[in-house]
C-alpha cells in the first residue's frame, strides 16, 4: 500500500491508511495540540505531485479532531532520496534539512511519516521541532522497514 501511494500516486490509500492509523490505540489515546506530516521539499514536491505524509496525516487529524499544521515545518534543503542509502549517508543527507517555525513553542506534536528505515529523517524533524521549543513529540508512521534492523 505504501508503495502504491508513494510511487503511483495512489491518494485514496493515504486516505485509508491514516485512518488505520488513527484507529491504532497508541496513537487514538495521545493528547496532541496538532499534527505535523514530514514536508518534501518543494522540487521533490513539485516531481511527485503530492506529500504522502501530508496524505496519511490529512485524515489522521479529522478523525482525532487535531489541526494539522503542514506549514509549521519546512524541507529547506533538497536531499538525495533516502532509499538505498546507509545510515551514516541517511544522517548526513537529512542533516539541517528542516527548518520548524516558532509557532511549535510550547506544542504537543504529533510527527506524522509515511515510513522509518533507520530514523534519521524523523530524528532531524524532531530536532528541528524541539529548537524551535515544541513542548513534545511524538511520532506516528504506517512502517518500519527492515533496514531499520541492520548492524549500524
Amino acid at each position: 500500500m505504501l508503495l502504491a501511494l508513494k510511487f503511483k500516486g495512489s491518494v485514496e490509500t493515504g486516505n485509508c491508511l491514516g485512518l488505520l492509523l488513527a484507529q491504532h490505540p497508541s496513537i487514538s489515546t495521545l493528547t496532541v495540540d496538532c499534527i505535523v506530516p514530514i514536508p518534501l521539499h518543494k522540487e521533490r514536491l513539485a516531481l511527485r505531485g503530492f506529500n504522502q505524509s501530508l496524505e496519511i496525516a490529512r485524515p489522521l487529524a479529522a478523525r482525532l479532531a487535531v489541526p494539522l499544521l503542514p506549514r509549521l515545518m519546512v524541507r529547506k534543503k533538497a536531499t538525495a532520496p533516502q532509499s538505498g542509502c546507509n545510515l551514516n549517508t541517511r544522517r548526513e543527507n537529512i542533516r539541517n534539512a528542516f527548518q520548524s517555525s516558532s509557532e511549535v513553542a510550547g506544542k504537543r506534536i504529533l510527527l506524522v511519516d509515511d515510513t522509518v528505515t533507520t530514523g534519521s529523517t524523523i530524528e532531524a524533524a524532531a530536532r528541528s521541532l524541539r529548537e524551535a521549543g515544541a513542548k513534545t513529540i511524538s511520532v506516528a508512521v504506517i512502517s518500519r522497514t527492515a533496514r531499520h534492523f541492520l548492524k549500524r
